[in-house]
């Protein structure tokens, strides 16, 4: 329907349009009376100016789905055992009780519901599961369903709900029957039940990081040199071993152990948006959150100078539980500063007496997981033996002889 305008205004084209059962009228601006530009016309436009005018269009589109997906045009009604069960509580009827009543019938049911990620589980066996994790993560957000036959899994990916879990509400969940699945592989305490096999596999990661990082290699030589020597480390040497330390977080960050963390929840409870039921079983992805696009610049990059050295040691609580290596809140890894030393100290002693190369022939290094990260056909490397340079010891000048004439009288 074309409509005119004075001539101080641009000239429009309205069109009605249905969308749910409701008419809308959608305005769209021309410069050609309500019709489509001629070739002509059209090559009269500027290129950068048209480029420009389409990215802005889009952009205005696709803010305009993404609001639409998240419900901010919604009007939720509640619905029938909401509005009894509401109004049961304004009578003073206990909380809990209601809980029991309504938990069956769905009450919640006007409540938002947790995504549910779709797919094939050929996806989830063919490759390490925290892989397509991440992918799914990065489709349905910080929080998802994932359903394998009857049984359901709370996938986590936010540090704020990872937080509540794990420390401001952690009296709501255990590690549930997963985790006691996995002690027989991770055994109890400190250290797993095959405890060489896991040094082994823990190790080896810092080495194949440097295979691709030579200025990384030879930064930390030169602490390595400076601090240390020929000598073993010692405790002291650990405040100074900045730049090591960086390296081994930032190998943290990228290679978490384990990837994930398991939790079920023991009550009711609300996840960010969604309300959960007692019960569910939750994985909490160490993985999704060291890589997460939204929490690090260049978040698959490994790069230790993203730490600053004069800052803090990077943790849950001033990284917001983004970074998790060790977990957190009440269940957190008791021998954190343990292994952390550990840590240093061999990155120090094989970089002090070792240089690291990809073995020839060498397949590609593919990571996946057991109760751990480890790689599929091992870290095919050829080592050599370094020769550190040569310490010259300071020595303090000799006095001159008139001065020792002066003191001996």
């Amino acid at each position: 329907m074309a409509m005119a305008f004075p001539l101080s205004y641009t000239p429009v084209s309205v069109k009605p349009v249905t969308y749910s059962r409701r008419s809308k009228l959608v305005v769209f601006s021309s410069s050609s009376n309500g019709r489509d530009p001629s070739p002509s016309e059209e090559k009269s436009v500027p290129n950068g100016v048209k480029s420009i005018e389409k990215l802005q269009e889009e952009k205005r589109r696709a803010e305009l789905s993404a609001r639409i997906a998240s419900g901010a045009f919604t009007v939720r009604k509640s619905s029938f055992p909401s509005t009894v069960k509401n109004g049961l509580s304004k009578l003073g009827v206990p909380s809990n009780v209601l809980d029991f009543m309504f938990d069956w019938t769905g009450a919640n049911e006007d409540y938002l519901k947790v995504p549910e990620a779709k797919g094939s589980i050929q996806a989830v066996r063919n490759e390490a599961f925290f892989i397509p994790l991440y992918e799914l993560f990065l489709t349905y957000g910080g929080i998802f369903r994932l359903t394998f036959g009857p049984k359901s899994f709370l996938i986590v990916s936010d540090p704020s709900i990872a937080k509540h879990i794990l420390k401001d509400n952690a009296k709501a969940y255990s590690k549930g029957i997963l985790a006691e699945i996995l002690d027989f592989v991770m055994g109890k305490g400190l250290i797993p039940a095959d405890g060489e096999i896991w040094r082994r596999r823990r190790r080896a990661i810092v080495p194949a990081l440097h295979m691709k990082n030579p200025k990384v290699v030879a930064k930390l030589q030169e602490e390595v040199d400076s601090v240390i020597g020929d000598r073993f480390p010692t405790l002291e040497d650990m405040k100074k071993l900045k730049y090591t330390t960086r390296v081994m977080n930032e190998s943290l960050r990228l290679y978490p152990q384990p990837p994930v963390l398991i939790r079920r929840s023991l009550e009711n409870d609300k996840l960010g948006p969604y309300p959960i039921k007692r019960g569910e079983d939750i994985f909490i992805s160490v993985w999704n959150l060291h890589r997460s696009p939204l929490h690090w610049d260049d978040a698959e990059e490994f790069n230790p100078e993203r730490w600053p050295l004069d800052g803090p040691n990077p943790n849950e609580t001033n990284q917001n539980f983004s970074y998790l290596p060790f977990g957190g809140g009440p269940r957190k890894c008791i021998g954190d500063m343990f292994a952390s030393f550990e840590n240093v100290v061999a990155i120090a002693m094989l970089i002090r007496r070792f240089n690291f190369q990809t073995a020839p022939g060498a397949p590609p290094v593919k990571m996946t997981t057991g109760a751990t990260i480890h790689t599929t056909e091992g870290l095919k490397l050829t080592v050599t033996k370094r020769t550190p340079p040569l310490s010259v010891p300071i020595l303090p000048m000799e006095a001159p002889r008139d001065e020792v004439s002066s003191a001996l009288s």
